[in-house]
């Protein structure tokens, strides 16, 4: 039994509305994304026995709330607030001030997880501060902190030791994360410094051919195409980047997410 399936058909709804709406102003893409934001904040919980769910649950309301603030009412944004507060910044406090519930591992593991929910809390929280200053700030201090322990892997070449597929599932939220972090702060606290993120993108290029990747680790041989790799190329001043990605793509992607970011 999990929810993860629900988190990312969120997120991927949320990317596709709120850009939208962004680019048009059209209020029907606001309504379609409050029926979902409604639905998810009215939940009984994100299912926080598995990490990954809340995380990224929490990711994707950030992200449709942030999105579309002003076209929500009042009324509106104090429900996904509440659903927020309590889905996912009591379960993430808990396990970093006490140490309980499932969360905890995923803080301190070197592996995907811990990039996963450790972006996921510090993305929501940035989202959220304005509303829960005191908790917000606490989370995402402590989602710098642990996000540090896993980051190191992708030093010294910009690979990951899970493989090719959990490189593109770590560095998605890796880069929301840091990105988040120097538009909301305007600084990434050094995050960004950590040795092989500079040259990470053009790793998972070069381990790409014209039928597949190099699937070492425990994924598929399927290309893995990963817009979030054009803000590594800009953050570092990888030039060949974009083009290269866009030769590899040919302009298809695998989800509305993909797309939008793209």
């Amino acid at each position: 039994t999990r929810l993860l399936n629900v988190s990312r058909k969120v997120l991927n709804t949320m990317y596709c509305l709120g850009m939208a709406y962004q680019l048009t102003g059209d209020m029907k893409y606001v309504d379609r994304a409050w029926i979902d934001l409604k639905a998810v904040s009215e939940f009984s919980d994100w299912h926080p026995i598995h990490a990954l769910d809340p995380a990224e649950m929490g990711a994707a309301v950030a992200i449709g709330y942030d999105w579309m603030y002003h076209a929500f009412t009042p009324e509106q944004r104090a429900i996904i607030e509440e659903g927020v507060f309590n889905n996912f910044f009591y379960v993430a406090a808990n396990s970093y001030q006490y140490k309980k519930g499932q969360l905890v591992s995923a803080f301190n593991t070197e592996m995907n997880h811990n990039l996963i929910v450790s972006s996921g809390v510090g993305i929501t929280a940035m989202a959220f501060m304005d509303v829960y200053p005191d908790i917000a700030t606490y989370l995402l201090s402590r989602s710098i902190h642990s996000i540090g322990k896993a980051l190191v892997n992708y030093g010294p070449e910009g690979a990951w030791v899970e493989g090719p597929h959990y490189w593109e599932y770590s560095t998605q939220y890796t880069t929301k994360y840091l990105s988040s972090l120097d538009s909301v702060l305007g600084t990434s606290f050094g995050l960004d410094l950590t040795q092989g993120l500079d040259i990470a993108a053009e790793f998972i290029l070069k381990t790409q051919s014209d039928v597949g990747i190099f699937n070492y680790g425990d994924g598929n041989i399927a290309h893995q195409f990963v817009p979030e790799i054009l803000w590594l190329a800009n953050k570092y001043g990888l030039k060949d980047v974009p083009a290269a990605l866009v030769n590899l793509s040919q302009l298809k992607y695998a989800n509305q997410e993909d797309n939008a970011l793209f």
